[in-house]
């Protein structure tokens, strides 16, 4: 999906605090893709997932070497998905960057 050295970044602040200007910015780099912004109610949703889906992993590990090893697996991909729902979610056109 992306290069093996891509490295997000993810921008987070209030109204007139300078994103979109900072944003901008970066846009003129050709190495830079932006993604675009995820709905605040989307992201709700995908935060509460992630939190309840980490509980859950949290707990079984506790109960075994077996369900640790889940708990690795699960903190390794979270990652991924954050990635997956932040792509396919934001409200601008997906960009592909070349490989």
């Amino acid at each position: 999906m992306y290069p093996k050295n891509f490295k997000p970044l993810i921008i987070v602040g209030r109204q007139r605090a300078g994103t979109r200007f900072l944003t901008n910015l970066l846009n003129s780099f050709d190495e830079v893709t932006i993604q675009g912004e995820v709905p605040t109610h989307v992201m709700e949703k995908a935060v509460h997932f992630i939190r309840d889906v980490d509980a859950y992993y949290a707990s079984a590990a506790a109960r075994g070497a077996r369900n640790r090893r889940y708990h690795r697996i699960w903190c390794r991909k979270k990652e991924h998905l954050l990635f997956a729902i932040w792509e396919f979610a934001s409200q601008a056109r997906s960009v592909r960057t070349s490989a």
